[in-house]
Parts: C-alpha cells; sequence; structure tokens
C-alpha cells in the first residue's frame, strides 16, 4: 500500500515537472524570437511595407513607413505621421486633422521600440502552428499599460501580425507584408505640413 502511494506521488511528480519544463521551454523560445526580432529591428532603421488594420468598427490597409523613431501609417480612411515628437492623424473623408504631443498610441511602431517593451516588460509564450510561430505575451500588471495580452505571429524571422488584447475588451489586429528594409525614406514624409492641409479642420492638442 504504501509502495503504491510512493509511486502515484512520484508520477505525479514526474508529470509536475514536466509540465513545467515545456512551459519553461515555451517561454525561452518566445522570448529567442523576440530578440531576433529585435536584433534585426536594431539594425535596420529605414523600414516600409504593406498595413492592413482591423477592429470591431474599422478595416482599411495601406501602407507604412519607419525610419529611427519616426513612423508614417497612410490608408485611404487614415494618415498618422508621428516624428517622435508630435502625433498627427488626418482623416482624409472628413477633412479633419487632431495634432497632439507624441502620446505613443500607436504601440506597435516603431517595431524596435515595441518588442523592447515586449521582451523588458512582458511574460512570453511560444507556439507554433503550420509553421507559423505564435508569441503570447502578457504585460506586466504592475505597469501601467492597456493591455492583457498581445500577440505576435511570425515566419522565417518575418513579422506577420500583431493582436492588441485591451483591457476593456477591445481587440485590434494588424497585418503586414511586402515589408523592405534600407529603403532610402525622406524625412519629408514625417513632416507635418499645416498649409498642405489648409481646408482642412484642425483640432490642435498639443
Amino acid at each position: 500500500m504504501k509502495l503504491k502511494k510512493m509511486t502515484n506521488k512520484f508520477i505525479i511528480f514526474i508529470l509536475l515537472f514536466t509540465q513545467l519544463t515545456c512551459f519553461a521551454q515555451d517561454m525561452n523560445k518566445g522570448l529567442d524570437i523576440l530578440k531576433k526580432l529585435e536584433t534585426k529591428f536594431n539594425k535596420t532603421q529605414n523600414i516600409k511595407g504593406e498595413v492592413k488594420y482591423v477592429t470591431s468598427s474599422v478595416n482599411t490597409k495601406g501602407l507604412f513607413y519607419v525610419k529611427d523613431n519616426s513612423f508614417l501609417i497612410k490608408s485611404d480612411k487614415i494618415e498618422i505621421i508621428n516624428n517622435n515628437k508630435e502625433n498627427c492623424i488626418i482623416y482624409p473623408e472628413y477633412k479633419e486633422i487632431t495634432l497632439t504631443k507624441n502620446n505613443h498610441s500607436v504601440i506597435f511602431f516603431p517595431f524596435k521600440n515595441f518588442i523592447n517593451f515586449c521582451i523588458n516588460e512582458c511574460k512570453s509564450k511560444h507556439k507554433e502552428e503550420n509553421g507559423i510561430n505564435i508569441v503570447d505575451i502578457y504585460p506586466n500588471p504592475n505597469i501601467k499599460n492597456k493591455y492583457r495580452k498581445i500577440e505576435i505571429k511570425t515566419k522565417n524571422t518575418e513579422i506577420k501580425s500583431i493582436k492588441l488584447f485591451h483591457k476593456n475588451g477591445l481587440e485590434e489586429d494588424i497585418y503586414f507584408s511586402n515589408i523592405k528594409y534600407s529603403e532610402k525614406i525622406p524625412d519629408s514624409l514625417f513632416t507635418i505640413n499645416k498649409y498642405k492641409y489648409k481646408d482642412f479642420e484642425i483640432t490642435d492638442l498639443r
């Protein structure tokens, strides 16, 4: 009887040890993927590509440009210019512009800052499905942020998508394609030129 109890305890211990080992390996794999992305984005200052942004109320696609700490997202419905000091949101359909100080409202650009946040302020877990690496990231609850979870998908060391799970229930899906590195990107793309939009209503909250 004692031998049976000892055997059962030993089996339970082995099962728990195996689960913990697998969990640790998943965390290490996820961290390794994030660090490879960090290395790539730190080496490359200029990045451009196509982006698709989807929420329950928005579905738009366009182009993005990243140069060091500045970025531009350009689509038919919205244009966002951020030069690391100011943030400009342009709504062409409504001829409206909102200007604010850089409030980091677009968390996923620049890529290098976003990945750095995921590495240093979060815990991660990895899984793989059909050749796609999926890294689930859980922000530190002790730091101020609006996300309960972030999901990053990569393939062949290339970032494919980011999914943001807000604490209030909102979900944002961002898909990337045709990413090109070390492209020449002019500084003028990140200049907020009010005269270009003289017919627009401008709300300046800086």
